[in-house]
Parts: structure tokens; sequence; C-alpha cells
């Protein structure tokens, strides 16, 4: 229905709003819709700031050899959805569920080792054979094995019995490289789509510039799929959101500097140096170079980066809009008002990169995170200011962050790696407002600790393991041996502190909100040891009653395996599903990879999902109704091909389903000793 016009008209050019945010040589512009070619005038490829950034850049970075830039059937409406960190913004997976069909990526392969290489024959060939590219006995493309495979959405069905057969494929594009996530949303009509994010490499000789593809698709009739409109661009996915029925989708390009002469090239046609769409409209830019803003101490870099906050409007995508920022960022935070691009401003420095970045260090010799806002406003996404907080966040980035009453709060940690291990971590609870002057700024309104309030987050030596936000107060366990769970207090934001601690054993690494008075928490156990040493051990629930929040305490905690057990949900929010069953009632799962106790080591037992009840009106809220196993060999872990890397599960009614690496076991909640798969 929907195609990509070549034309691609947004709006005349008196929609542009250009600010100026300060004097030379850093200037910044708000932003404007991209209009067709000939609509531009000559200011629109105008942006003198930008082209500093750029000039100023290509002194720093070297000319390299090679360029190129790498991304990295009717059901109950009782069913869980795709775990996110803040409610009713969806985040993209490998794995959705639209309340009829389960849609399960099945990511394309290709064909390097397609064979392993026979060692005894090799060791009778010269070295300079052994190595040749066309060695038949390194490279074989005959070998079906292990062939490239395409990449397809297959469909399944859950049902009324405990499977969720396979019902059709969709195939994704042969040119994609890899599928970054999936999007269920309702069409204007009330039908059914996905959105399809991946990666394609397009190339020219020895250049490659990754980029980044949008596809809508029809799934009202999964076995007739149909799209209904893509668009393709240059660049490559650092994260993407769904907010109602507006996509936005956050992008890194990495401009090809390496012939610029930055003090000769006076007249240098910046829009050579800036993404452009692919597909129908190729060559056309994805923004105007005036539409394009230099934060305020954003300077020359070592690799330029340019990023793109592009929007989708899903019943409308032909009206799409794209606007940018200059400078690298490391990730986004995204609450349903607004989008953070986070900077670390030592970041080359840190991994080493280049010498020239330490001139950089040298003029902000503190840690530091830069925190760039973006109001998502009902046509695009607005600038609104730069600011920045002590120290660098934790990982996952976007878990250090949260939204509240228009005011960021961010937990954030110093790290002095020459300091005694006492004094070498100082975290710090920060509150951001934009500045009421006009200035397009980020001001602290509050932070601890500070002159009047030294009491520090964290015992001396401990880091931070995990941070979660609900509503005007923040959650956040550090550990070095013990496991303190701290209660941050925010509802004034000009005096945040400290508001409650509880302590136990081990640590948390997810935390999840459970109402107003529950927090879940997810780890290891841990163990002191006859000589003063912490082990770690099974893995671990714990259950914190906040009601007080000023005397927080443990309500229960639950143990499961020997040392070595572990989920996937302490690294993947994603991994765990939760379901309400109302009145205090919830029902959730956990992939566990069980390790049992051995003779000299912990042994693998098996690897499943966890069915658990939680009651908050039980003196024993945490109850384990079963495992649904699905291996039980660790030989099945190593040689069976995996469709995709992630495990996933979805509760529908009175039925378990584990997605594991692309496919599917089913089993009833009440005998889930009973597996049906893998499907």
């Amino acid at each position: 229905m929907f195609g990509l016009s070549r034309s691609l008209c947004r709006a005349s050019s008196s929609h542009w709003l250009h600010v100026v945010l300060q004097t030379a040589p850093i200037i910044a512009f708000s932003f404007g819709l991209v209009a067709c070619k000939n609509e531009n005038t000559a200011a629109d490829y105008s942006n003198p700031a930008l082209e500093d950034y750029l000039r100023s850049s290509a002194s720093l970075t070297p000319v390299p050899d090679i360029y190129s830039v790498d991304a990295n059937a009717e059901q109950s409406d009782r069913f869980s959805q795709t775990n996110v960190q803040e409610l009713g913004v969806d985040e993209a997976d490998l794995v959705k569920f639209d309340g009829r069909y389960l849609y399960v990526v099945q990511q394309p392969t290709i064909d390097y080792f397609t064979k392993p290489p026979r060692l005894p024959e090799l060791i009778d060939q010269p070295l300079s054979e052994t190595l040749a590219f066309d060695n038949p006995l390194l490279f074989d493309s005959r070998a079906a094995s292990l062939a490239p495979r395409k990449g397809a959405i297959r469909v399944m069905a859950p049902n009324d019995t405990p499977a969720a057969p396979e019902v059709t494929q969709i195939p994704i594009d042969e040119n994609t490289q890899r599928v970054q996530g999936l999007y269920s949303y309702s069409l204007s009509d009330q039908e059914h789509g996905l959105a399809l994010i991946s990666e394609q490499r397009e190339s020219s000789g020895i250049r490659g510039v990754s980029s980044t593809h949008i596809e809508l698709i029809d799934v009202e009739a999964p076995s007739q799929a149909e799209t209904l409109w893509k668009m393709g661009f240059e660049g490559s996915l650092i994260s993407s959101r769904r907010i109602g029925n507006k996509l936005y989708l956050v992008t890194q390009f990495l401009p090809d500097i390496s012939n610029m002469q930055p003090a000769t090239d006076e007249n240098m046609h910046v829009e050579n140096y800036l993404p452009h769409l692919l597909g129908e409209s190729k060559g056309q830019l994805l923004f105007m170079p005036s539409d394009c803003v230099i934060p305020s101490g954003i300077g020359a870099e070592y690799r330029p980066t340019l990023m793109s906050i592009v929007t989708v409007d899903l019943d409308q995508p032909k009206n799409w809009q794209a606007v940018c920022m200059a400078g690298s960022v490391s990730g986004l935070y995204s609450s349903s008002t607004a989008t953070y691009l986070l900077s670390d401003a030592n970041y080359f420095d840190a991994i080493g990169v280049q010498p020239a970045v330490s001139a950089l260090r040298q003029a902000a010799p503190q840690q530091q995170t830069h925190i760039h806002k973006f109001s998502l406003t009902a046509s695009k996404p607005e600038y609104r200011g730069t600011g920045s907080v002590p120290g660098l966040l934790h990982h996952p980035i976007s878990f250090s962050l949260g939204e509240h009453d228009d005011v960021l709060q961010v937990i954030s940690t110093e790290n002095d790696w020459q300091a005694p291990t006492d004094e070498r971590f100082t975290h710090f609870a920060t509150s951001l407002a934009e500045a009421g002057d006009g200035s397009l700024s980020l001001e602290v309104i509050g932070q601890i600790p500070n002159d009047q309030d030294a009491r520090e987050i964290g015992k001396p030596g401990e880091r931070v393991y995990s941070t979660r936000f609900f509503n005007d107060r923040a959650y956040v366990v550090t550990y070095q041996n013990i496991d303190p769970l701290y209660v941050i207090n925010f509802t004034d934001p000009a005096n945040p502190f400290i508001e409650g601690e509880v302590e136990l054993p081990g640590f948390s690494e997810y935390l999840h909100p459970l109402g107003e008075n529950t927090v879940l928490g997810i780890g290891k156990d841990t163990r002191e040891t006859d000589l003063g040493r912490v082990t770690t051990q099974g893995l671990k629930l714990a259950l914190f009653n906040v009601s007080n929040p000023a005397k927080p305490t443990v309500e229960q905690e639950f143990v499961i395996g020997a040392p070595g057990t572990s989920s996937s949900a302490l690294y993947d929010h994603h991994a765990i599903s939760f379901l309400n069953d109302g009145d205090g009632d919830y029902r959730f799962t956990l992939p566990v990879s069980l390790y049992e106790k051995g003779d000299v080591y912990p042994i693998f037992a098996h690897r499943g999902l966890y069915l658990f009840e939680l009651s908050l009106n039980s003196d024993t809220p945490i109850v384990l109704s079963g495992v649904l196993i699905n291996r039980e060999s660790r030989d099945t872990l190593v040689f069976e091909e995996a469709l995709n890397n992630v495990q996933r599960s979805l509760i529908v009614a009175e039925y378990a389903h584990f997605i594991d690496n692309g496919r599917v076991w089913s089993a009833l909640w009440g005998n889930p000793k009973e597996v049906l798969g893998p499907q």
C-alpha cells in the first residue's frame, strides 16, 4: 500500500526554525524537517559549526588503509508481554507476541567456515598453502550441514493445548545481515502489523557503510503477510523505542573524512559527509546540514560522529522525520516524553584508542557523562539541552536513569583506579532539569553526596551492581562482600537523600518493582569461607518490602542451585516475563542453567524455564511451581545450531512457552514435566 516516494517532500523551508545556541566556534541549531532537494535553499546546506566540527576532527583522525563502520489464532488477553524498563515505552526484541501469534526471528547466517579444518591433512601442507583462502580443507562451501541460512520470522500459534506449532514463515530480505528487533503494533484500521528493524551492509569497493532498514509488515493474515512500507539509510542502530504508534530509532554515522584537507578545503560540501537514504531514494540526505545541532562542549573527536533520531509514524510512515546531533553516544534512556542520549566524555581515552585524545582528557580530567535531552513532541524530537553528571553510568546504562515530573534522576560512579580499594568508588545521585533561562542546557538542581549531606551511597569499596527507578525513588544495590539495597528519595529533586537501606548476603543484578511497596531482586548468593573469603554461590531471588522506605526489609530469599547456576535475566531484562493476575498475585518465569553439587566441582544438571508464583498477601510470597526442562545434555548446548541467540518466555493463560535460541518448548503451567517441543 505504502511506498517510499522518490520525492519525499516534508515541508516548506518556512517551517524550519534555526536557533543559535552560543557564539563561534560552537553554534547549534534546532531541527527542521527534511525537504526535497529542489525546495532546499543555500542556507539549508550551510552549517558552519558542523563544518568546523568535521574539519577539526579530521586533524585528529589518521587516514586508514581500509575504512568501514561496524554496527553492533485468537487467545485470551491474559498474556505476558516484553519486559520493558518504562511503562508505555516498548522495546525491540527478537521475540514478540501480539495476542494471537508468536513471532520468532530466525537470523540469517553467512557461509564463512562451513566445515572445520581436517588437521591431520593440514599438517602435511606447507604453511603458505595451509593459510591460502581457497584451501578446500579450510573452506568447503558444499558442506550442507552449515550452509548459509536465509533469515525469516517464524510465526507460531499458541493454542488451547500446551503447544505452539509453526503456521508459516515470513521471509526476510536476502540482503539482511542481522535483524535488530521486532515491534508488534496495531495498524490504523486496528489490524495487526510488525515493524522489523535490520542491519544491512551497503558497500562500494573496499569501503563499506553499515545501514539501518525499517520494514512495516501487515500480519493480519501471516500466511499472506504483505510489506506495507520500507526505508533504508546509512548508519548503524544504537537503539530504538516505540511509544504509541510512533517508532524512534537512534542511529550512528561515522563520516569518511579520510580525504578531507582541513587546512585548504574552505569550500567543503558538507552534504558529502552526511548519511544518505538507500533503496528507491538512494542519494537523498537523511537530514539537511542545517538540521544538525552541535551541543555546547562538543569539540573535535578522534572519529567524528553524527547521531540521528529518526521518527516514523506507523500510521503514516511516508511522513518520517530525522534530526541530527554531532558527537559520539554510548547509550540512551527514553521516557514516554523524552529521549536522552548519553556520552562518556572520556570514552576513547578510557579504551586507549588514540593518544591525541589524551589532550582532551587533560582538559577535563574528571570522569563525566554528558546527557543530551530531546523532547518527544507531536511533530518531531526537539533538542532541549545538554548537561553532565560526575562519573560513568553502571551497565546496562539506561537503568541508571529515570524521569519523574520532567526531572531526570541519575546514579553515576567516579572510579579512581589509583586510589586504595576502600577509596576507589564514589557514587552520586543527581537531579537534572532544563535551565529556565533559555540556554538549552540541563542544570544540576540537586545531588548527593554534598557539603551538607556527606553520607555516601554504598560502603567503602563497593560497586554499584543494579539500579531501578520507580516514580520519585531509586533503588540501588552495591556490593563488595554483602548486598545493601539503598532507597534514595527524590521527592524534592533539589534535595535527594538516602531514605533507608537493608543488608543481606549476595547481590542483585536486576531489580523489578512490583507495585508501590515491593521490589524483586535477581542475582547471586554468596558465602564467606573459613578463611574470610567471599565466594559466589547459586542464583538468588530476594524480595524486598519497601512500604516503609526508611526501614526496608527482606521478605524472602530463594536460592537456586550450586555455584555456576545462572540466568540470562542477569544481563538481559527481556529474558524474564511477568503476568499480573490481580489482587497482589503474579506469575513470572526465569530461564535457568542449573548446576548441582558434585564430588569435586559443580555438575551441569539441566537448562529450562523456572515457573514461579508470587503472592504479596502470603507469608511465603515466592513459590516455585515447576520447571519446564528443555536440555539435560550438555552436548546439545554446544552442537545444536541456534536460530537466534536469546532466551525468552511467554505466559498465555494457563500455558508456558520457553523460546530458547529460536525454538519453542511448551507445557501446561500446572504440569511442566509434560513438555512439547522443540517446535
